[in-house]
C-alpha cells in the first residue's frame, strides 16, 4: 500500500502536476530520508513506461548538472559515502528525470545543504526540546523524530520533516511561512504554538492549533484551522474532521499528563508506549477499537494505569516482563 503511494506521487510529479505536498514529499525522500530499494525500484518503473517523454535539452541539461556536481564534490573531498551516495543517484536517478521531472535540480540544490541538515530522534519514555536558529522550539513526544536545517535560508520558506509527535511554537515571519512536513499533510504557519502527531503506525494524523491560524495541505485541499480546532485526517478513508476542543485536551503530553476522550485501546497503548517506553503484546481476540475515557496525570506509573484500564474494562488482564506488556483477554466466569 505504502509503495502504490510513491508511485502515484512521483508518477503526477512527473507529469507535472504536482502540488507543494508533492514537492515536498519528493524532496524528503530523495535528500533527507535514506534512499531504498524500494523507492529505486519505483524510478526505474515510472521510466519504463511506454508514454515517457524523451526531452534531448532536458536530457543535457541533467546530465550536465550531474557531472558538474560530482566534480565538485570530489573537489571539495567529501566523504567517500557521499560521493558513493551522489554516483548512485546519478546511475539510478537519471532515467526517470529525463522525462522532464525537475527532481534532479531540487535534490541537487538540496544536496548542497545535505551536511546542514540535522536530525534528532527522541526514544520511546523520553522526551526534547530544540530551538531552531529562527528562534522556534519544537518539543517531541516518544518514538518521534524531525530533521530540520541547522541555518534557515532567508529567501527560502522554513520546512522541517516529521515522523511521530511533536508541539510547535513557531516565531512569526510574514516573508517566510513555516512548513510541517508529515509526509501525508503539509502544515504552513507564520507564527502560532501548535501540536501535530503523526507516527507511521496510526491510521490518523492529528493537528490541533492551540493559537494563531495553520492551513493544511491535503491532497489539493487546503483546510484553515483557528484556536482550539483539531484536525484529523484518516489515513485509510481520507477523511478529514474539524471540531473543537478544550484546551486541556490540545497537548496534555506537553506536561507529562495523557488524557483520553473515548479513545480506541490501541490509541491509549500507542500512547503508554510512547510515555513510558513500554511494547504492549495483545492476543487475537482483544478488541483494540474498544472505547475509553480517562485522566492520567504526570507523576503516576505505568502499573496504576493498568490497573485503571483493568478496572474499567471488566475482562481484560495485563501481565508485566520489564519493559514488554502482555494483555489478554479473560471471559467472565459463569
Amino acid at each position: 500500500m505504502r509503495q502504490q503511494r510513491f508511485y502515484k506521487i512521483l508518477n503526477k510529479y512527473i507529469r507535472g502536476g504536482y502540488s507543494t505536498v508533492g514537492e515536498h514529499l519528493v524532496q524528503y525522500w530523495l535528500v533527507v530520508q535514506e534512499r531504498t530499494k524500494k523507492l529505486d525500484d519505483i524510478l526505474v518503473q515510472l521510466w519504463r513506461q511506454p508514454d515517457t517523454d524523451f526531452n534531448k535539452e532536458i536530457m543535457d541539461t541533467t546530465l550536465q548538472s550531474i557531472h558538474e556536481h560530482i566534480r565538485e564534490e570530489q573537489l571539495q573531498n567529501k566523504s567517500k559515502k557521499l560521493r558513493i551516495s551522489i554516483f548512485r543517484w546519478a546511475a539510478i536517478l537519471i532515467l526517470p528525470l529525463i522525462s522532464g521531472l525537475i527532481c534532479w535540480q531540487i535534490a541537487t540544490r538540496q544536496a548542497t545543504q545535505r551536511n546542514e541538515f540535522q536530525r534528532l530522534f527522541v526514544k520511546n519514555g523520553q522526551c526534547a526540546t530544540i530551538k531552531l536558529s529562527d528562534g522556534s522550539t519544537i518539543k517531541l513526544n516518544g518514538g518521534s523524530q524531525v530533521w530540520y536545517p541547522k541555518e534557515f535560508q532567508k529567501s527560502c520558506p522554513r520546512q522541517i520533516w516529521l515522523e511521530g509527535e511533536a508541539y510547535f511554537n513557531i516565531a512569526h515571519d510574514a516573508k517566510r511561512p513555516f512548513h510541517v512536513n508529515t509526509g501525508m499533510v503539509d502544515i504552513q504557519v507564520l507564527g502560532t504554538v501548535f501540536n501535530v502527531k503523526a507516527y507511521r503506525e496510526e491510521a490518523n494524523i492529528t493537528t490541533t492549533l492551540l493559537k494563531g491560524s495553520v492551513a493544511i495541505s491535503y491532497k489539493g485541499k487546503v483546510l484553515r484551522l483557528r484556536s482550539c480546532e483539531q484536525a484529523i485526517l484518516n489515513c485509510k478513508s481520507d477523511e478529514i474532521t474539524i471540531g473543537k476542543i478544550p484546551s486541556t485536551m490540545a497537548a496534555p503530553w506537553v506536561k507529562g499528563n495523557l488524557v483520553f476522550r473515548k479513545a480506541q485501546l490501541q490509541d491509549i497503548l500507542s500512547a503508554l508506549s510512547h510515555k513510558y517506553g513500554v511494547k504492549f503484546h495483545t492476543e487475537a481476540d482483544v478488541n483494540l477499537n474498544t472505547r475509553y475515557s480517562a485522566n492520567f496525570i504526570a507523576t503516576e506509573n505505568i502499573d496504576s494505569i493498568l490497573s485503571v484500564l483493568t478496572a474499567m474494562s471488566e475482562n481484560l488482564t495485563f501481565s508485566r516482563q520489564r519493559k514488554t506488556i502482555y494483555i489478554n483477554n479473560q471471559k467472565e466466569r459463569r
